[in-house]
């Protein structure tokens, strides 16, 4: 018997968030996305053989993440506490990567704790909701609303990674840190020098409590990400400043980010990027602070970039 053909986006949603969800599902359907959403396609009679259906019959499948979502969550008890999302999420993560895109989309700005993944195709909403329901239409199948011309341009490879991507950010949030720890190791598999992979791995091992390896993922990241001010700026935001220069402080091997950044050839970029990315001034202070600020003065100066440092811890 053939394989039913995939039509839709199945769209799925913590219950407490169905406000924003009806936003984002009437924003897809003007943008001509086939999304499948419980409130507006399920029929009476029994709901969990109704979405088990549909998701076979989705090439995507569209969670919508929220603090009201992830916060009940935990690595002793992982699992979104929504039992319709928790259904459809551990029905989705085992479909076929091939033929099936998980696509995560932040409905605010939600993590654990401080921790805030680096996303790649992951969909802010609360940044622009206009602009990135746009592309996240195209990459759907559909259409811009402001430009009629967008094309999805992301190759299979490309695609395969998303999924894959997509999967680790989901069990991340939802507590299951080991299987979040696999997805991102499994697209740095396909993609070697994926920056954010290799960041999102860092922080799955921190929480893992295996830091020596997490601080050497996250050096890696950061020189991989080049001049790639974005990343920097993320890591800084999102408090990661901290464990940053907890690693600068520490001795001996990859224990310390500097020394593995610097053998990596990447003191440069990072420099460059930090002060560009306006993070400077809480980690300069903090690395100050600890006492460390000569050995890491050293390798900004290299980019040129130490006088604006000094000026602005005057």
């Amino acid at each position: 018997m053939p394989d039913l053909e995939r039509e839709y986006a199945f769209l799925s949603y913590a219950h407490e968030d169905l406000e924003k969800v009806y936003k984002v599902y009437e924003g897809l359907k003007k943008r001509k996305v086939n999304v499948w959403f419980d409130k507006k396609d399920i029929k009476k009679g029994r709901w969990k053989p109704q979405i088990l259906k549909a998701i076979s019959r989705s090439r995507d499948f569209v969670i919508c993440l929220s603090n009201s979502a992830i916060e009940k969550t935990s690595g002793e008890n992982p699992g979104f506490q929504d039992e319709e999302l928790q259904t459809a999420w551990e029905f989705a993560r085992e479909q076929d990567e091939k033929d099936f895109t998980i696509i995560p989309v932040r409905l605010e700005d939600c993590g654990r704790g401080d921790m805030r993944l680096s996303g790649w195709q992951q969909y802010d909403l609360f940044e622009d909701w206009e602009g990135v329901l746009d592309t996240l239409a195209v990459n759907l199948g559909g259409k811009s609303l402001s430009d009629a011309s967008a094309k999805d341009e992301r190759t299979e490879d490309e695609k395969i990674v998303s999924t894959i991507m997509g999967k680790g950010v989901i069990f991340f949030y939802s507590g299951e840190y080991n299987r979040s720890l696999s997805s991102f190791e499994a697209a740095i598999n396909i993609k070697p020098y994926l920056p954010e992979a290799l960041y999102n791995r860092g922080l799955a091992l921190e929480i893992l409590g295996r830091p020596e390896e997490a601080y050497k993922s996250m050096a890696k990241a950061i020189v991989e990400a080049g001049g790639y001010i974005s990343l920097t700026k993320a890591i800084v935001e999102s408090g990661g400043h901290i464990s940053i220069t907890k690693a600068i402080m520490e001795a001996g091997g990859y224990k310390s980010i500097a020394k593995a950044i610097v053998e990596a050839g990447g003191h440069k970029s990072i420099a460059k990027a930090i002060v560009e990315a306006e993070g400077y001034k809480s980690i300069a202070k903090a690395i100050k602070e600890a006492g460390g600020h000569k050995s890491i003065a050293k390798l900004i100066d290299e980019a040129n970039e130490i006088k604006n440092i000094i000026d602005k811890l005057k």
